[in-house]
């Protein structure tokens, strides 16, 4: 921080003083005085320390977004799973119901003196 502060006001002072150097960067070609220089190689260190810190939070925040979209997939799975095993409670005790009105009505049926059809096992 403090050599940034330091080469920018050199900057101010001194642009067009002492030697100048140039320094391609791409089509560009900028002046610099030695003291400039300096100052802009620190800038590019930063520059680069920067990029990566960002691809860095930007990676985090894409495992972060996978992590959620797994959690909620295993959580609409656990859900179904529970809805299966509730359709399949119900449908035993609707079973179970059926089962019991038939054997009331046979029993009924025994009382009265009607004939009644045998149960059949059915596999």
């Amino acid at each position: 921080m403090i050599a940034k502060n330091n080469c920018r006001r050199e900057k101010k002072k001194d642009i067009w003083e002492g030697e100048r150097e140039t320094e391609s960067l791409g089509n560009h070609h900028l002046v610099f005085t030695s003291m400039d220089l300096t100052c802009f190689r620190l800038q590019k260190d930063t520059n680069n320390n920067n990029k990566k810190k960002k691809e860095e939070e930007e990676q985090e925040e894409e495992e972060e977004e996978k992590k959620k979209e797994e959690e909620e997939e295993e959580e609409e799975v656990e859900e179904n799973k529970k809805e299966n095993k509730n359709k399949k409670k119900n449908k035993k005790n609707k079973n179970k119901k059926n089962k019991s009105k038939k054997n009331k009505k046979r029993e009924t049926q025994k009382e009265e003196g009607k004939e009644v059809s045998k149960k059949t096992k059915r596999g």
